[in-house]
């Protein structure tokens, strides 16, 4: 078979099927089979987004914000994290499962008996567990979880760094190095000079992990916020972070025990104030970078070229006005390699929105969005956050409603997708919906 076409070949009339058609198709069109039995169009946006019911996560009284979300490919689930109540602020997880648009969840699991924030997780394919990393009362922590089900178990806490006290180790982010089959997290050391931005190399054994003694990335300034990626095509790290209010991105190699370190690039010289989130595309061969100002609502995408360890900012930068960070790290589907973003509209009611990003050359383009929460009171939906769920093509939020910050809820949302899985043929000639 050396073209599309020959996959039903009709010379001779063999192997020809009549359908009636869901409005004018030309001749040679690729087609889709619709559940009413008529075909269409195969197009990148036949099925609109939509979203499922709104799933209580917690009770009232029960949440306390600090949310992150991984998915686990081979267990097929949505891990949930969250600070439980105020009275605790317990590390706490729970396994979801997605059915179609809906999604249910496991019993509440307390990771550590102690106090957390600013938790940051990923998953380790080499070992199948996952990785969360959180501030905890004296050291920044990390520990191994592992999924069995609908149930999540907790392996012994592991201090990448201690200090005098919790506020010494702010806003980590960790991700899976495949190259190295290691994890690399990145954080803001108060007990440093200038409140640098420090990393480390994580192993994972059983159910411990063990990490390289830190090492500094950038002691310029202070780290307001970060974010970091793996380019599995490129074999970098991938860096982003708030240097004294300028977005900053870097890149490291690695060989599994020591980072190397190539030079920073600044993306801004001020008014960013929110930890910029890293994806690489690897169809445009880019590092995209999100980051917000401090001042005017204004959000920013801007892609940046990557070899090896050399970054090239583009020119060009996306903004999106009249708009608040709910969320902020972009997410990507591994499979369709599709990139996604969760904003809040700047003006009262507050509404959030789903975006799916494409990159075309230098250009990042958002699309027209997809509202998931609707507000009827004047309070923003907070502690966003949000996982994609490749096996199924979903995004699974996790956010407290405007209307009660205490209790958390999660939705399943389809993005706007293609009706290619429903292939069926290609049209010998053209066809309207009244032939």
């Amino acid at each position: 078979m050396s073209n599309l076409s020959e996959l039903l070949p009709t010379g001779g009339g063999q192997n020809a099927v009549d359908f009636v058609a869901t409005g004018t198709l030309s001749s040679g069109q690729t087609v889709a089979l619709k559940s009413d039995g008529t075909v269409e169009a195969i197009a990148a946006d036949a099925n609109p987004p939509s979203g499922g019911a709104v799933v209580d996560v917690t009770a009232t009284g029960g949440f306390n914000g600090n949310t992150q979300a991984v998915y686990d490919p081979v267990n097929n689930k949505v891990i949930m994290f969250y600070t439980g109540a105020s009275s605790t602020y317990y590390p706490t997880a729970r396994v979801g499962t997605v059915s179609g648009s809906s999604i249910s969840f496991g019993t509440p699991v307390v990771l550590a008996s102690q106090a957390s924030s600013y938790t940051s997780s990923c998953y380790d394919a080499q070992s199948q567990k996952i990785v969360i990393v959180y501030k905890g009362s004296s050291s920044l922590e990390a520990r191994v979880l592992t999924v069995s089900g609908s149930s999540i178990s907790a392996g012994s806490a592991t201090a990448i760094r201690s200090g005098s006290d919790g506020g010494d180790f702010l806003y980590s982010a960790v991700t899976y190095d495949s190259g190295n089959q290691k994890v690399v997290t990145l954080w803001r050391d108060n007990a440093s000079t200038n409140y640098a931005t420090y990393a480390a190399i994580g192993t994972i054994s059983g159910t411990s992990i063990s990490f390289s003694s830190p090492q500094a990335v950038d002691t310029s300034g202070q780290n307001f916020g970060c974010g970091i990626t793996y380019s599995a095509e490129k074999s970098v790290v991938l860096m982003s972070w708030v240097d004294d209010y300028r977005a900053t991105v870097g890149a490291a190699t690695s060989n599994g025990s020591t980072l190397i370190f190539g030079a920073a690039v600044q993306l801004s010289t001020t008014n960013a104030n929110s930890p910029p989130s890293p994806v690489y595309d690897s169809l445009s061969g880019k590092m995209l970078v999100m980051w917000f100002t401090n001042s005017g609502s204004i959000a920013y995408f801007q892609t940046v070229g990557v070899s090896g360890t050399t970054l090239t900012a583009d020119s060009i930068v996306t903004q999106r006005s009249d708009t608040l960070p709910a969320y902020y790290k972009l997410e990507i589907n591994s499979v369709t390699n599709k990139i996604y973003a969760v904003l809040l509209s700047a003006s009262t009611p507050r509404d959030a929105f789903l975006y799916a990003i494409t990159i075309s050359g230098s250009t990042p383009t958002l699309d027209s969005g997809f509202e998931y929460v609707t507000n009827s009171t004047p309070n923003p939906p907070y502690y966003n956050t949000m996982a994609v769920d490749s096996g199924s093509n979903k995004i699974v939020t996790l956010y407290a409603p405007g209307s009660d910050y205490t209790k958390g809820v999660s939705r399943v949302l389809a993005p706007l997708g293609s009706n290619n899985t429903s292939f069926i043929g290609i049209t010998a000639e053209a066809i309207s919906s009244a032939a």
